[in-house]
């Protein structure tokens, strides 16, 4: 799950002692810089309860039903990625600009069919996984 932190010097940090506190396990955590923005991967198996509490910390997360896609900032790219699902007859249902600099962005699309749009993205090379 990707998760956006409010603390951008040290993220990792923040989202540890925020599941360590509420007793939520963890696989990994991992983070990545994109511009002078910072995302946080957690990889839990409890991805519901942590984006909750996450939620009461006023933290943005996306969970694994979200396709999280990076694509280089310039006009067309995000029209190639609907364009992908949609001729697949993937319905979108929701799309969040998760960050985005000069070169690049996140988005995450949420589907009607979640398991299908990550194997269409991953095949286009579309689909960005920790």
């Amino acid at each position: 799950m990707l998760v956006i932190p409010n603390d951008k010097e040290n993220p990792k940090k923040e989202i540890t002692s925020i599941l360590k506190k509420e007793n939520l396990p963890f696989e990994k955590i991992e983070t990545e810089a994109i511009g002078n923005d910072v995302v946080v991967w957690v990889h839990t198996s409890w991805e519901k309860k942590v984006r909750d509490v996450l939620k009461k910390y006023k933290i943005k997360s996306f969970t694994s039903d979200i396709s999280i896609v990076e694509i280089k900032n310039r006009p067309g790219e995000l029209e190639k990625v609907v364009d992908v699902l949609t001729s697949h007859g993937i319905m979108i249902r929701d799309v969040h600009e998760i960050i985005k600099d000069r070169k690049k962005a996140i988005y995450g699309f949420l589907t009607d069919n979640p398991k299908e749009s990550a194997e269409l993205l991953r095949k286009y090379e579309l689909l960005k996984e920790e």
